[in-house]
Parts: structure tokens; sequence; C-alpha cells
């Protein structure tokens, strides 16, 4: 049986960073991700996959410093 940390751990997105994309992992079926500009622009939204991944391509987005929000948890990343 999984202790509370397990479920918590379980419930918070992971979030990586690989050949110009952002890979989410561990999101909630349909959970909103949102990506702001330094700004607070929304400059992509979309729902999360069925099986809790998602894969979003960042090479259309000029270099900057982005936030990420997926569900309920924000990242902030930078591209450069």
């Amino acid at each position: 049986r999984p202790s509370d940390v397990d479920a918590l751990r379980n419930e918070t997105p992971d979030i990586g960073y690989q050949n110009g994309s952002l890979m989410l992992t561990h999101l909630k079926c349909d959970a909103t991700v949102s990506i702001y500009d330094a700004t607070g622009k929304l400059v992509r939204q979309l729902k999360a996959s069925r099986n809790g991944t998602h894969r979003i391509s960042l090479e259309q987005l000029p270099l900057g410093v982005y936030i990420v929000k997926a569900g309920t948890t924000t990242f902030k990343i930078a591209r450069q």
C-alpha cells in the first residue's frame, strides 16, 4: 500500500527538456497545460493525454523565460 508521501509524489507532474521539447509526465488525465511568456501572456495551451504524459515542442517560441502551469503545479523554464 503506498504511503501518503508516495501518493503526493504521483500527483506532482515531472518536467524535463530534451531536443527542443518540454516533456511532462505524471499529469492527471486531461489536465490543462499552459505556457506563459515573461510578461504573463498565454502563448500555448493544451490538454494532457490520457496516459498522463505530453511532449511540447518549444522550437517556435522565442528564446526567453516561460512559466509552465500543469494542473496545479507551476514551473519556470528558460529557453536559451
